[in-house]
């Protein structure tokens, strides 16, 4: 499911369904046909409530339109007036405002008549006494689209009241009791002075006769999941006459109110419901829903990706990895969206994900289920191999969902309690080969990588367009500050490819410690061009050092033979997602006073003995191009701990310029002094550097894929261990890749080494013809420009001459389906049934 446009998402099959409230909503297909609007709407109503107000509204109604006229808006002015006798309604109307007749009692009355004359997209209710001063309307206006209800409230921080001290008291007390009683965190739910989004508040019934539909609306908003704010307000005395209010009727409205809207509050239909039972003053609630949340989370230990299925409110979406909850309740969904998790509005009998997609499920209610049959036929579709679904509440209504699944191959793992039951799927095992038929709807082309833009990537997208600032700015910012975390690095500095970061790295390190032309970096001998081309680029010479034949990896063993008096760095590259063996490397380096360029650009986020790629040299370069295990288009990364280093790469990367400033949003000091220098510097150039920048677009793409770079490791790791299963047959004519010990795999690509007898070619003819891609394994002494400068270094280097002549590699990605895998595998097995 992927969001196209504002209001639209559409799913892997072109389908078009609504987005409502930032939720994809699965329940109806989106409608081609825009609403026509029966009445113009305006962006504002001011709904003055009035009773016997005259004198006040001829001072009132005229600072309105002031601030109205400086909020830029169009805009319209209601006053509700409750049968008054002084003339009001003609005040009002020379005012320049609507009257409208209230025709039932009460202030619900006036709220009521006021709503159903209302044309504004937002509608702020008022006292036409001067007690809420119009001012505090742009306030009010600033946070209209955080909430679908803004609270003007005297006692928030910086709020006050100009009132009498007897109904101070008793309005702060009445306020306390139904906070603490319902449960919610707002200091002043009896203020009137509110402006409310008219999409919301034509879907409320507002119920309440007197003072008492304020709370009435409010917990309604909040039953609904719509987000309410406070803002601080100066309440103030009346200008003329007396207030309206009887204080006895007031409090026994309120505390009449409060046992029906306790009621509501406490129903699982709240929006909130299950996030409250946490803190829920009713201790067997809160216990029983801690417990649950703990035991839980005890059995969702080593988890990667979990859904939850009737997630409702739950905190579990904030605390699962990689959660993303589904409902069909949307208020729910509207409350869930404070955990910042994926949330989908649809049924369990139809998910919208691909086959695998997680492998861990809990399912809250499975008796709510219309079609218990399909729903878990469907569960058991998008769980993984070996996948574990948790079962929620109520023994009664999850046995039938269990029998299912015992029927489906699931087995109880012994983590279940009185709360839940757990169960885990039975592992797939694929037929010989000799035996399975060919996959149904072949894919046409089946890539070494692949692009999948999430909703999130486009809405950061989205936002860096909408603020129109490509260049340097805050989600490069936040994009290196992330990576660099990810990578255990002070430093990492966003560049325009990896090829880039190389070349600032070796170019900054030669600079810093001061190399010669000539000096030398030891290079494996399998690797991609520019590992190469970068040293030969900064003056310097590479020499190359033969490779190991299971792990590709530069061969410690060989590093002495290697090594010279000009010798000055190892540059040790992490290729197709598998670490080098780093302790011999690094003992080498430290022995021989070398330092240590990591070229990373093709392994991110996976360990070495506890420690990740990329934090064990001087610099460390990765890449985010296409095809990679994180994509932006075009990017890479340098990253160090060094900060002196840090600072010369960023230099270089933008023309060489003075110090790390790369914009005026960089020099943010209120020193007088400190500024005058950084502006002298802002155009100095005190290297030759390069154009090696990229833009915020990048970066806000490379954020987003941060957010599920867990889930893009898993689920390569998971094709690479059935792509390993479905070929290990084949293993006299294959040498297939393996995961070095202590060490983690992040399978960008697959790598495979044909065997004596096997003719490559002729294989990877046979395969590119059934549309599965491939690629010669890294060859790089042989290439034509190489054996131009260096001649023909092939037999120095014997494993690697025989890796350029039998290896290449395949896609692993994370976009692969179970039926690409399937068609890789048949595609080999086809080729050597020939044999």
């Amino acid at each position: 499911m992927r969001v196209v446009e504002a209001d639209i998402a559409r799913c892997l099959g072109g389908h078009g369904f609504p987005v409502v409230d930032g939720i994809p909503d699965l329940t109806e297909p989106a409608g081609d046909e825009t609403p026509k609007l029966i009445t113009p709407m305006v962006d504002l109503t001011i709904m003055v409530l009035a009773w016997n107000e005259a004198s006040n509204l001829r001072t009132l109604l005229p600072q309105v339109r002031a601030v109205l006229e400086r909020l830029h808006v169009s805009y319209e002015v209601i006053v509700v007036d409750a049968g008054s006798t002084d003339g009001t309604p003609q005040v009002a109307a020379e005012g320049g405002a609507r009257v409208a007749r209230q025709t039932e009692p009460g202030y619900g009355g006036a709220l009521r008549m006021g709503f159903s004359v209302a044309r504004g997209r937002y509608i702020a209710t008022m006292d036409g006494d001067h007690q809420h001063d119009p001012d505090f309307l742009e306030a009010m206006w600033a946070e209209r689209e955080n909430a679908a209800l803004v609270i003007a409230s005297r006692y928030v921080e910086g709020g006050r009241a100009d009132m009498p001290i007897y109904r101070k008291l008793f309005s702060r007390i009445l306020n306390r009791v139904y906070g603490f009683g319902l449960g919610v965190q707002f200091r002043d739910m009896s203020s009137g002075f509110r402006l409310y989004r008219q999409s919301v508040i034509k879907t409320i019934a507002v119920e309440g006769r007197n003072f008492d539909v304020l709370e009435d609306i409010l917990l309604r908003i909040v039953a609904d999941g719509h987000q309410v704010i406070e803002v601080p307000l100066h309440h103030k005395a009346r200008f003329t006459g007396r207030s309206h209010v009887m204080l006895l009727q007031f409090v026994v409205s309120y505390l009449r109110t409060f046992w029906r809207l306790r009621q509501l509050r406490n129903s699982p239909d709240s929006a909130d419901y299950e996030s409250w039972s946490l803190t829920s003053y009713n201790p067997i609630r809160r216990a029983r829903a801690r417990r649950r949340m703990a035991a839980i989370q005890d059995a969702s230990q080593g988890s990667q990706r979990t859904l939850l299925l009737e997630c409702g409110a739950d905190p579990l979406l904030a605390s699962l990895p990689e959660a993303v909850g589904l409902d069909d309740r949307l208020n729910k969904l509207r409350w869930a969206r404070r955990f910042g998790r994926p949330l989908l509005r649809g049924s369990e009998t139809a998910l919208p994900f691909p086959d695998g997609s997680f492998d861990l499920a809990l399912w809250g209610h499975p008796g709510r289920a219309a079609g218990q049959e399909q729903a878990v036929e469907e569960l058991d579709r998008v769980l993984a191999p070996a996948g574990r679904i948790i079962l929620g509440l109520g023994r009664g209504e999850r046995a039938g969902v269990q029998t299912m699944l015992r029927q489906r191959g699931y087995q109880p793992d012994g983590q279940g309690t009185d709360l839940m039951a757990t169960m885990r799927k039975g592992t797939p095992v694929l037929a010989p080969m000799e035996a399975r038929p060919a996959a149904q709807g072949t894919p046409a082309r089946i890539g070494l990588g692949t692009a999948e833009i999430s909703a999130l990537q486009r809405e950061y997208v989205n936002d860096v367009l909408n603020k129109n600032r490509l260049s340097y700015g805050e989600y490069t910012q936040r994009f290196e500050q992330e990576f660099a975390r990810l990578h255990d690095r002070r430093y990492a500095i966003f560049c325009n490819s990896g090829t880039s970061a190389l070349q600032v790295a070796v170019h900054a390190l030669k600079e810093h410690y001061q190399w010669k032309p000539d000096d030398e970096i030891l290079v494996p001998a399998v690797t991609f061009v520019a590992s190469s081309n970068v040293v030969l680029q900064n003056g310097l010479k590479p020499v190359f050092v033969d490779v190991e034949s299971d792990h590709v990896g530069i061969d410690p063993a060989q590093l002495s033979k290697h090594l010279s008096r000009r010798t000055r760095a190892i540059m040790p590259v992490h290729l197709f997602g598998q670490p080098c063996d780093m302790d011999p490397i690094m003992a080498f380096a430290n022995a021989h006073d070398l330092r240590v360029i990591e070229d990373s650009c093709e392994t991110m986020f996976v360990h070495y003995k506890g420690r990740p790629t990329g934090s064990w040299g001087d610099v460390a370069c990765f890449s985010s191009y296409v095809a990679h295990l994180i994509v932006t288009g075009v990017g890479g990364f340098a990253t160090t701990n060094d900060e002196s280093l840090a600072t010369l790469m960023k230099s270089l990367m933008n023309h060489g310029r003075d110090n790390i400033y790369l914009s005026i949003d960089d020099d943010d000091t209120k020193d007088k002094d400190v500024l005058k220098q950084m502006v002298a510097r802002r155009f100095s150039f005190i290297h030759v550097g390069y154009s090696y920048r990229a833009t915020e677009m990048e970066a806000a793409l490379g954020v987003g894929e941060l957010a599920r770079y867990q889930d893009i490791l898993r689920r390569r790791q998971e094709n690479a261990a059935t792509l390993n299963s479905g070929l290990a047959d084949l293993t006299r004519y294959l040498q297939l890749p393996t995961v070095r010990k202590d060490t983690e795999h992040a399978w960008m690509m697959y790598p495979i080494i044909v065997k004596d007898g096997v003719d490559r070619e002729a294989l990877l003819l046979h395969l590119e013809m059934a549309g599965i891609e491939t690629r010669h394994l890294m060859p790089l002494i042989n290439q034509p420009v190489y054996r131009k400068v260096f001649g023909d270094l092939e037999p120095q280097y014997p494993v690697a001459a025989r890796i350029n002549r039998r290896g290449f590699a395949i896609g692993c990605h994370q976009g692969l389906q179970r039926r690409d895998l399937e068609h890789i595998v048949e595609g080999f097995h086809r080729y050597f049934a020939r044999r």
